[in-house]
């Protein structure tokens, strides 16, 4: 994306008769209004709409980077280029109102009035094909005298995701963040108390209780906890995806803490 922005601030800075040929050269103070210029000429559409959605990422990546660089300053002791990036983001912040405003709104306005419209929603003939898939290719690879290798793991991986993802109607990038202190935690019930279970009254919520694991996990705030029911048919799974056995051998780096890692000596989830 920031090799998206530099070429289209490369070409905006040609049209007035400016040579760039450093990334860097798009944090000074010089250039902030071709800066401008060039967020707007990536976002743009041909019809003369803005790609909301694009503009917005740019916006949230331009302050890591600019976060990024004055670190990089202050560990190589130049005091210079910090004040002069210091500056620049002084004067991005003032203006990034004026910049980025819009696309927040928009995106905003499309997901309280379009996304959420029974059209737009997946259709029930089609949850239930990837539910019936998901679970059969799960159950096939269930196999407990079965060493996944580096190629299976990362698919088992995958499934358990989707399942989960679907069985909690939940964003992809929240059931793939489980750590293995979590699914522990699931697996012993920890967030099933004996009193709730006493107050089941059906023999349905009592077998709820039963079949399905509770994990509560870390949101993007600090303070705020996600909760994720985990179905008896991915446990066996995911005990398998956390046996420090399968995970050595499929290449899963030992401080990785996720549960639902991609393998490949990660740290990450991802």
């Amino acid at each position: 994306m920031i090799a998206n922005l530099f070429f289209c601030f490369k070409s905006e800075a040609a049209k007035i008769g400016i040579d760039i040929n450093l990334t860097l050269d798009m944090f000074k103070m010089e250039h902030f209004t071709t800066f401008m210029d060039a967020i707007h000429v990536m976002a743009a559409q041909d019809d003369g709409g803005i790609k909301s959605g694009l503009k917005k990422n740019v916006g949230h990546l331009l302050k890591n980077v600019m976060r990024h660089i004055k670190g990089q300053h202050l560990l190589q002791g130049k005091k210079d280029k910090l004040v002069k990036i210091e500056e620049f983001k002084t004067l991005f912040d003032y203006y990034k109102k004026e910049i980025f405003d819009g696309a927040e709104y928009n995106c905003i306005k499309n997901r309280q009035e379009n996304l959420r419209r029974p059209q737009y929603l997946p259709l029930d003939d089609d949850v239930r094909r990837l539910r019936n898939y998901t679970l059969t290719e799960i159950a096939q690879m269930d196999d407990p005298y079965k060493i996944l290798d580096m190629n299976e793991y990362p698919r088992l991986r995958d499934l358990v995701v989707a399942r989960i993802t679907l069985f909690n109607t939940k964003r992809g990038g929240e059931p793939s963040r489980l750590t293995i202190k979590e699914w522990n935690d699931a697996k012993d019930g920890v967030w099933l108390a004996e009193t709730n279970k006493k107050k089941a009254k059906t023999s349905e919520e009592i077998e709820l209780f039963e079949i399905n694991k509770l994990s509560y996990q870390s949101g993007k705030s600090v303070c705020h906890m996600l909760p994720t029911l985990i179905p008896k048919d991915s446990c066996k799974a995911i005990q398998k995806l956390t046996d420090p056995q399968i995970r050595q051998m499929t290449g899963v780096n030992p401080s990785n803490i996720y549960v639902l890692s991609s393998g490949f000596l990660g740290f990450k989830h991802k």
